[in-house]
């Protein structure tokens, strides 16, 4: 295990710095367990990328401190348990992809709210999400989110208007009944995975190399096909 400085948290086997760290990028990276709450020390974050990996238990609630976050990915993992609301207090929220996970319950109207107006994509497909759609999830910015992705969920009418039948394919609003899930072999994967964002430093260990990440990524995959 490393020695991190007092200014450092561990992360898998790695030291990133408290005040600097702000894209953490360990997409299919093969990482199991919970999501660690030392994460939410990392309060300069902008980009958490967790997606395409075997990540289990619940989205936790201290996400919500990371009021950084532009872009949060942690779609393609194992993660259960309800939506945490206090993701509606990530005001420069951009991008949220939960896409092709095992979340339940219904979606929290804070999470659309009427603070997150800089969100552009939501990306909530393949999941066994019930319930109805929150209304608030159309009055983001001048004309709601540009994207919006429900699909193959368990929600139920009424619908919002401003969502069209593409944004809602693949709903089964049965008591009892999950929709069925596409396999994970036909979803569209990332051009880019891998790529090393804003000047990281790459530390080699076990064979595989890690990457810390400081100044402001750009060239991100798009999260998920269209």
């Amino acid at each position: 295990m490393p020695n991190c400085n007092y200014n450092e948290v561990e992360l898998w086997g790695v030291c990133y710095d408290i005040e600097t760290t702000t894209t953490l990028d360990l997409n299919h990276d093969q990482l199991t367990g919970e999501i660690p709450p030392e994460i939410g020390n990392l309060t300069s974050l902008t980009h958490l990328l967790l997606y395409e990996n075997q990540l289990t238990g619940e989205i936790p609630s201290w996400i919500g401190q990371l009021t950084n976050l532009e872009y949060l990915y942690l779609h393609e993992n194992q993660l259960t348990g309800e939506i945490p609301p206090e993701i509606g207090n990530l005001t420069n929220l951009e991008f949220l992809n939960l896409d092709s996970n095992f979340l339940t319950g219904e979606i929290p109207p804070d999470l659309p709210g009427a603070y997150m107006t800089s969100l552009t994509e939501l990306n909530l497909r393949n999941n066994q999400l019930t319930g109805e759609i929150p209304s608030e999830i159309c009055n983001q910015g001048a004309g709601g989110i540009p994207y919006i992705n429900l699909r193959y969920n368990n929600l139920c009418p009424p619908y919002p208007e401003c969502l069209n039948e593409w944004s809602l394919y693949g709903q089964e609003c049965i008591p009892g009944f999950l929709p069925p899930r596409p396999p994970h072999s036909h979803i569209h994967r990332h051009p880019h995975r891998g790529h090393v964002m804003g000047g990281g430093r790459r530390r080699q260990r076990g064979g595989r190399v890690r990457r810390q990440m400081g100044g402001n990524g750009n060239g991100l995959p798009k999260p998920w096909d269209r």
